[in-house]
């Protein structure tokens, strides 16, 4: 996942992990190679203390029971799966 109006290179993106019995696949088009923009469902983000000894920094797990095409709107049916990822702030 990427946001690219974020500042901080080190945020700007993560990986998001779905978990699901059949690959999903996006619908929408391509914006950059292998970029798809797409709108999480049932996202919560849990806080966490990453890092060892004095380098700790504040993490994040992502969560999401789905996902569908960006501006799809709130009626579209989500696509199945869940995903995961954890992202350092």
């Amino acid at each position: 996942m990427t946001d690219p109006s974020e500042v901080n290179s080190k945020r700007a993106s993560f990986d998001l992990v779905l978990l699901a019995d059949v690959q999903p696949v996006p619908t929408t088009a391509e914006v950059l190679p292998g970029l798809r923009p797409v709108e999480l469902d049932g996202l919560t983000a849990e806080p966490r203390v990453a890092g060892n000894g004095e380098f700790k920094y504040q993490a994040y797990v992502f969560r999401a029971t789905g996902f569908r095409a960006a501006g799809s709107g709130a009626g579209s049916r989500p696509s199945r799966g869940a995903g995961e990822s954890e992202k350092a702030a």
